[in-house]
Formats: structure tokens, sequence, C-alpha cells
């Protein structure tokens, strides 16, 4: 009898022993790669190293800083460029060991200014930079302000919205950090008012209702009605926006005109304006493999294919020698074409696969001094 209970309890050690290995769970490491710039947040608390279940689904968000670019990031799961979901988050099931990393991400090494014209005012630039331009950050540029014969009042000087005195040379100046825009209030005619409509940064045109010309500033007298169309690039989100005369927020009517009534001088502003979603921040767009390549169905999927394939942020064979496949027709609006493929670096080319599937991309412009356009017949380069 003992020997049975030694045996009989020797076989329940070795079956419980089996059923625990069998029951053994395969676990994998998740890493994040750190880089300045740029923040994790991971649900459920899931730190870079920890090992974590097969088939478990780690999701997570990626920020960037704001003295870093935010334009197209990349985000990867080892060789695989991951979507967000609609939740705006990143997901990857665990399947191996794997690693997170981003690119894309670079400390801003460029300014914007934009000098906003102003009725009766000429600015006198140092170095002749135009409005507009790109200048390198650190940079202080210096200016003047002449008010025009006929016009009258104290100049007010900001910059964004820091408002500037003149120097001991008598110049205005400002230290490139951030994209910046000049303004300058307080000067008119006698008995009128300026109107300015603000593009900022934006692609963005005011138009006459009427004569359809974009409007850039006006004069008109104290109590005037001043209408305006707002034309939009295709490349933003067409709702969601808001439009202000000063601090007055204004609505279209059914026409899409807009109104407000000029009893002082009034600055025209596009605010709350985003970029749309490209395909790489769809669910669906696609994972550009022959399978299921990146779907290009509105017109910011070709913007963020210039972009993609042509900075050298991104030269990586996930975008240049992807597969893409056209699922609707495109109307670019008039918008610029944005060359893919412009062949300024080594990966700044398109060798992947393009599918039309019998779509048409139609009504756009191309301008790029990077290619002679006089020889660009095509949308790629050979």
């Amino acid at each position: 009898m003992k020997k049975f209970l030694t045996i009989f309890l020797t076989a329940i050690v070795l079956l419980s022993t089996l059923v625990a290995v069998g029951c053994k769970k395969t676990m994998y490491k998740f890493t994040l790669t750190s880089y300045n710039g740029v923040e994790y947040v991971v649900d459920d608390g899931i730190m870079s190293g920890a090992k974590i279940q097969d088939g478990y689904e780690v999701k997570f968000k990626v920020n960037v800083a704001d003295d870093y670019n935010i334009g197209l990031i990349v985000v990867k799961a080892n060789d695989t460029v991951l979507n967000k979901g609609s939740d705006g988050k990143y997901s990857v099931i665990m399947s191996a060991d794997t690693l997170i990393t981003v690119e894309g991400v670079a400390p801003v090494a460029v300014s914007k200014i934009t000098f906003q014209p102003t009725s009766g005012v000429t600015y006198d630039i140092d170095d002749d930079i135009p409005s507009g331009a790109f200048v390198r950050k650190g940079y202080e540029v210096k200016f003047n302000i002449l008010v025009d014969n006929g016009y009258e009042g104290t100049p007010i000087v900001k910059a964004n919205d820091n408002v500037l005195t003149k120097g001991s040379d008598g110049k205005y100046s400002v230290v490139l950090n951030t994209h910046t825009t000049i303004t300058v209030d307080g000067v008119s005619k006698p008995n009128t008012r300026n109107v300015a409509f603000d593009k900022g940064s934006f692609r963005i045109k005011y138009l006459d209702p009427t004569t359809k010309k974009e409007l850039s500033t006006l004069d008109v007298a104290p109590g005037s009605t001043v209408n305006f169309l707002l034309d939009l690039s295709v490349y933003y989100i067409q709702d969601g926006y808001s439009v202000t005369a000063n601090t007055e927020l204004l609505e279209p009517d059914a026409d899409g005109v807009y109104s407000f009534v000029a009893n002082s001088n009034v600055t025209v502003s596009v605010i709350d304006l985003e970029q749309d979603y490209g395909f790489i921040d769809r669910e669906d767009g696609g994972m550009g493999t022959q399978d299921n390549p990146f779907k290009i169905e509105k017109p910011i999927d070709l913007f963020y294919m210039a972009e993609l394939i042509n900075n050298d942020y991104y030269s990586s064979s996930a975008f240049y020698g992807a597969y893409y496949e056209l699922v609707a027709d495109i109307d670019l609006g008039g918008e610029q074409l944005f060359i893919i493929g412009d062949n300024t670096s080594t990966t700044a080319f398109f060798a992947g696969d393009f599918n039309g599937n019998g779509y048409t991309i139609s009504n756009y412009y191309i301008d790029d001094e990077k290619v002679d356009q006089s020889t660009y017949a095509s949308m790629f380069l050979p």
C-alpha cells in the first residue's frame, strides 16, 4: 500500500509539472527607443524593457515637444510602420521581441518670419529678408516701419503677441525662435479704417465675393460692412476652424460669405485650422506592402507621399520602395502638387509600385525650384 501511494503521489507531481509547463506563456520584450523631444505614453503603465505576454495588445501615444518639428512622424514596430487608430493611439500585438522607433523628429532648425501687409505701412528690412522667408533659428532680424504719406498714427509693432520697441539704432528687432508674424496697428488714413487679412502660415486666401480677387488689406470708411470669402487649401480639414475679426467670431452665410462692420482697424484671422490626416495617420491607410498597399484617396495623401519620400528624416525604403494604390479620384482644387521623388538626396526618389486603379488626379499645378519644370512631365522622377 505504501509503495502504491508513493507511485500515485509521484504521478501527481509529474502531471502537475507537465500542466505547469504546458500553461507557461511566451513572453516578449517591449522596448521604446529614446529620442530627444519624444515622449511615449503607454497604456497600463507599461515601461520600456518590460516582458509582455504573447498576443497582448500594447497601445501607446507619441508626443513631440513644442520646440521639435511636429510634421510627419513615422512610428515603427521593428520594420513595420504603425498607423494611429481611431483613438489616436498606436498599437502592436506582441508576437516577438518588439522595438518601437520614431522617425522624423528633430529640433526646429529654421523659423518662418511673415511681415503682415498693412495699408499705409512699408517695412524696411535689413539683409533684404522677404516676408515668408525661413530664417536660421536664433537669427536676429532687424527692420524699421515707414508710415506712407497720407496716413497717420503711431505704429504699434508686434511679433506674434509681443509688443516691440525700437532699439538704440532706431530699429525694431526680433530673435527668431519660433514662426513669427510681424503686425502693425495704429496707422490709418484720416476718417478711414484699415482691414488686414492675416494668413499667418496657412495656405489660405481671402477673396472678394464679387471679383474673386485675393484680399490682403483694405481701407474703408468707419461703419462700412466688409464682405469676403475664405478659400482653404485641400490639405486642411474643412471644418472645425474659426474665423475672427479682432475678437468677433464670424459665421458665413448660405453662400459662404463672411461679413463684419469696420468701426475700428480690424485684423481678420483663421484659428484652429488643422492639416488633414494622411494615410500613415489613418487606421485603414494601409501598410505599404504588396498585400496591403498604402491607400491614396485624398489630396493630403499625395502631400504625405512627397514629404515621406523627399525628406531625409524618412529616408527609408518603407516609403520610397513601398506599394501604393489610388482608391478614388482626387481633385486638388487648384492646389500645388508637390513633386514625389525630387532627387535632392540619395533616397529622394520613387522606386516602389503605384497602382492607379483607373482613377485620376486632376486640377493641380507644379511649382518646385528643385526640379527643372520644363523637363518634368510625369509625377515621379525616373
